[in-house]
């Protein structure tokens, strides 16, 4: 009995530590860097996780968009929107302006 706890345990945690390392190799590997204009003409290279209301980030063709966005400037950009909406078809995207608002 002594010898079953002893295996029982020293499994349970391999297969612990197993599981925490694939977590976080998951969680880096999600992890996205974005370009973020903050109050300067430069941009800086965040996590997209540090994205707060009101930054400009600039997006690069094939790039995942990490928020919901407002485009200011841009033109011909298409996105599909599966992972929101489930439909998996190309949608235009339009410059926000003062006749479009």
């Amino acid at each position: 009995m002594i010898a079953l706890n002893i295996i029982i345990f020293v499994n349970s945690g391999n297969n612990y530590l197993s599981e925490k390392r694939l977590a976080d190799l998951v969680n880096l590997s999600e992890k996205q860097m974005v370009g973020v204009w903050r109050g300067s003409n430069e941009t800086v290279t965040i996590d997209a996780n540090d994205l707060v209301v009101g930054d400009l980030i600039y997006i690069e063709s094939g790039m995942k968009v990490p928020a919901d966005l407002l485009m200011v400037s841009g033109q011909d950009i298409a996105a599909v929107e599966a992972d929101l909406t489930g439909e998996p078809d190309m949608l235009p995207k339009k410059v926000i302006t003062e006749a479009n608002l």
